[in-house]
């Protein structure tokens, strides 16, 4: 091994020392916080859910962008105002449903003709809309 090799490998491992590299002991109680109380929280590492629902429901919509969005996807069959054209009327679809069920119903469609967008916005755009939706007609 060169000179430098051995120099980088020797300053790496006391690099790993200096920060408190103990050989992988696991120093947490039950509670996620290290044993010395500090406070560190490594659930942050866990929080994001699998389910893209959830992580649809995570997030904060913007009404303002969920309605381009609205203009862009969805008027078309549900109208400009929302009462329906060759689709039901928002102000009959959306009160009735969870957040949650609306989010499915525009991310899988239904058996009933919707259209489903999986793969077709982002999540937040997602949100967005589930705002814009939620603000707009009630839910």
């Amino acid at each position: 091994m060169s000179l430098k090799a051995a120099s980088f490998f020797g300053s790496l491992a006391l690099f790993g020392f200096a920060i408190g590299c103990d050989g992988g002991e696991d120093k947490t109680d039950d509670s996620g916080l290290d044993a010395g109380g500090t406070g560190t929280d490594d659930t942050a590492l866990t929080s994001i859910p699998d389910d893209p629902v959830e992580r649809i429901l995570a997030l904060t919509g913007d009404a303002l962008l969920g309605e381009l969005e609205y203009g862009a996807r969805c008027s078309n069959c549900h109208g400009v105002d929302g009462t329906g054209i060759s689709a039901p009327s928002l102000y009959d679809v959306v009160p009735p449903l969870t957040d949650e069920a609306l989010v499915e119903v525009i991310l899988y469609g239904t058996d009933y003709g919707m259209p489903d967008y999986e793969g077709q916005l982002t999540n937040q755009s997602f949100a967005d809309l589930i705002a814009y939706l939620t603000s707009t007609y009630g839910g």
